[in-house]
């Protein structure tokens, strides 16, 4: 299975959920997963071209995003720009649940019939802070990673 996370926007636990979701499911299968890593950290336009055919060849998208209006805006041009019959779906990351602006982020997904995760991940410090560590706890990824095996085992 080819799990692409994508978004256009920086600083959006791209890099984290691959992590994280990598060792989900290592934990759940007992087998490794590969991460690619096709952020050049150059201009744009290449990262885009190259996250287009990441798009492309997977099996599913997920399109991390905060609860902030302009992550929230990068994360529909990028579930805009998944090609059709390709399943993806919104993950909320560093959400803090009691707040507005998250409540907001779930009212207007859900008005605009986006898909999103019923999993979300919450705002905390070790995951904040774990950097070249291998993760000891998961948090709600092991859920996110449940989500996707189950959208897919539904398409197979």
């Amino acid at each position: 299975m080819i799990v692409t996370i994508a978004n256009a926007k920086g600083g959006v636990a791209k890099t984290t959920s691959a992590i994280y979701l990598a060792a989900a499911y290592a934990r759940r299968f007992e087998e490794g997963a590969t991460v690619l890593d096709a952020d050049p950290q150059s201009s744009a336009s290449l990262w885009r071209d190259m996250a287009e055919e990441s798009v492309k060849a997977a099996d599913f998208v997920v399109v991390p995003t905060s609860d902030s209006p302009i992550d929230l805006q990068q994360a529909w041009a990028t579930m805009n720009a998944i090609p059709d019959g390709k399943p993806g779906a919104v993950l909320i990351v560093r959400a803090e649940p009691r707040t507005r602006a998250f409540q907001a982020t779930v009212a207007a997904l859900d008005e605009a019939g986006t898909p999103r995760f019923d999993a979300v991940v919450c705002k905390r410090q070790d995951i904040k802070a774990g950097m070249g560590h291998s993760p000891d706890k998961l948090h709600e990824y092991p859920q996110v990673l449940g989500e996707i095996v189950e959208a897919m085992g539904a398409r197979a």
